[in-house]
C-alpha cells in the first residue's frame, strides 16, 4: 500500500503537485465560510448579553458567560412549540404522502405497455415548465376550503414531476427479468410491486423523501398565504418574523419574546433568542441527512441517468 502512495506521488508533476495544493487550500476556505457563522450563531446562542458583545471573536463562549436560558425561553414559548408540532407534522404527512403518491404514479409510467404513455408523459413534463401562477393558486385553494388548514401546506405541492421522472428512470432500469420470473412463479401485480420493486426502489425513495423533508422544513412563504392562526403557524414563519424584526432595527427576536425581555432584559439579549431560535430550527433536519445518506447518491446517479 505504501509502495503505491509513494508510486502514485512519484508519477505527479509539479504542475498536478500546484493544482492539488491550490483544490486543497480553496476546499478550506470554503468550509471554513460555511462553518463560521454556524459556530457563530452556537456561541452566541450561549453567550450572556456580556458574552455575546465578543462572540465574532471567539469560537467558543467566554468562560464563565455560558448560559442556557436563551433555549430555555425559546422552549417556553408557546408560539415556538406550536411551530415545532405544525413543521413536523408537515414533513411527516407531507413527506410520506408525497412519496406514496409519487410512487403510484411513476410506476406505471414506467411501463411500455400503459396505453397512451406517451401522452401522459409529456401531460406530466409540461407542468414542470408552465403552471398556473401565483392569484389562480390562491384562488383555487380558497375555492377548496383549504384557507387556515394545515392540510394547506401538504396537498398542493403533493407531487412534483421532477421526482416523478426520476422514480420512474429508477424503476425502469430494474431488470425486466425479475417481473417476468415472478409472474412464471404465478406472482400477481400487486404481490411484484410490493416485494419486489418497492424493496429494490429503497434508494431512489430516500433521495425524494431527504429532498421533500428539507423542502417542507424550509418552506415558509405557503403558510404566510393561506395560514391566519398562530397555532398553525409553522416554525419558519416565527425564524422570518425574528430577522426581519433584527433587519428592520425592531430589536430582533422582541416580535416573539417582547414579554420574557421586558422582564429579564439583564440576562439575555434579542441577539442570543435570536440566534437560540435559528440553532432550534436548523438542528433537526441536520439530523435526519445522516439516515438518507446511504441510499442518496446511488438513487440519484441511477434515476437522473437511466431511463
Amino acid at each position: 500500500m505504501k509502495q503505491m502512495k509513494q508510486m502514485k506521488q512519484m508519477k505527479q508533476t509539479v504542475g498536478e503537485k500546484i493544482f492539488d495544493f491550490i483544490n486543497i487550500v480553496f476546499f478550506i476556505a470554503f468550509a471554513i465560510t460555511i462553518v463560521y457563522p454556524f459556530v457563530f450563531q452556537i456561541n452566541l446562542s450561549l453567550s450572556t448579553p456580556r458574552g455575546a458583545l465578543f462572540a465574532s471573536r471567539r469560537l467558543l463562549p467566554m468562560k464563565g458567560e455560558i448560559t442556557l436560558i436563551g433555549y430555555k425561553m425559546v422552549f417556553q414559548n408557546p408560539r415556538i412549540l406550536w411551530g415545532f408540532y405544525n413543521s413536523i407534522w408537515r414533513c411527516v404527512v407531507g413527506t410520506v404522502l408525497s412519496v406514496v403518491f409519487t410512487y403510484m404514479m411513476a410506476y406505471p409510467l414506467s411501463k411500455k405497455y400503459l396505453l397512451f404513455k406517451n401522452f401522459w408523459t409529456g401531460w406530466m413534463i409540461f407542468t414542470m415548465f408552465f403552471s398556473g401562477g401565483l392569484i389562480p393558486s390562491y384562488l383555487l385553494v380558497r375555492s377548496l376550503g383549504l384557507m387556515d388548514s394545515r392540510w394547506v401546506l401538504v396537498l398542493p405541492g403533493l407531487i412534483s414531476a421532477f421526482n416523478v421522472v426520476l422514480v420512474r428512470n429508477y424503476i425502469q432500469s430494474i431488470p425486466d427479468s425479475l417481473e417476468e420470473s415472478a409472474r412464471l412463479e404465478g406472482a400477481n401485480d400487486a404481490y411484484i410491486l410490493y416485494k419486489i420493486i418497492v424493496p429494490l426502489s429503497k434508494p431512489i425513495m430516500a433521495t425524494i423523501a431527504l429532498w421533500i423533508i428539507v423542502g417542507h422544513w424550509n418552506a415558509w412563504f405557503d403558510a404566510m398565504l393561506y395560514i391566519r392562526s398562530s397555532t398553525k403557524q409553522v416554525l419558519q414563519i416565527l425564524l422570518r418574523n425574528t430577522i426581519q424584526g433584527a433587519l428592520s432595527g425592531a430589536g430582533g427576536g422582541e416580535q416573539i419574546f417582547d414579554q420574557i425581555l421586558q422582564k429579564d432584559k439583564e440576562s439575555v439579549t434579542p441577539a442570543s433568542l435570536q440566534a437560540a431560535l435559528l440553532i432550534v430550527v436548523t438542528i433537526p433536519i441536520i439530523c435526519v441527512y445522516p439516515f438518507l445518506q446511504k441510499h442518496f447518491v446511488k438513487g440519484i446517479m441511477i434515476g437522473s441517468l437511466k431511463g
